[in-house]
């Protein structure tokens, strides 16, 4: 059986971290604002406020970029804006027109912005520019 990229490991550790954080951060946002907000902006609020601190740590523990901070935050948000609006359509569709649990739902589109980030993040975000 082959191992695991080191990178691959990594992305791993940094994203379980930013998963649990985000996974209760969404519920607990949609749970105090779903009488006040739509469950769209509760989503984007919700991804919003990880994001800085999930690009930081992707950048020092994952893609170890070299590239100015700066220049790797307006990139990260850019990667991550994209996926926001992605997954936030999922997130609404799922409760507003499937009925589907916020705890379910929530687990989903956490997935697939695992899948999205990685690739975003490596290929855009951190890719050194020559």
């Amino acid at each position: 059986m082959k191992s695991l990229p080191s990178q691959t490991k990594n992305f791993a550790v940094v994203g379980v971290a930013n998963t649990g954080f985000g996974y209760l951060l969404g519920v607990v946002l949609f749970t105090v604002l779903e009488d006040h907000l739509d469950a769209f902006l509760v989503s984007y609020l919700s991804s919003f406020l990880s994001i800085g601190f999930s690009i930081l740590m992707h950048r020092r523990y994952v893609f170890k970029s070299t590239n100015p901070v700066v220049v790797d935050l307006k990139r990260g948000y850019l990667a991550y804006s994209l996926i926001i609006v992605l997954t936030a359509i999922c997130f609404k569709a799922m409760i507003d027109f499937l009925d589907m649990n916020v705890f379910v739902v929530q687990s989903i589109v956490l997935a697939l912005s695992w899948v999205l980030s990685f690739n975003l993040l490596k290929k855009y975000a951190f890719k050194v520019r020559e």
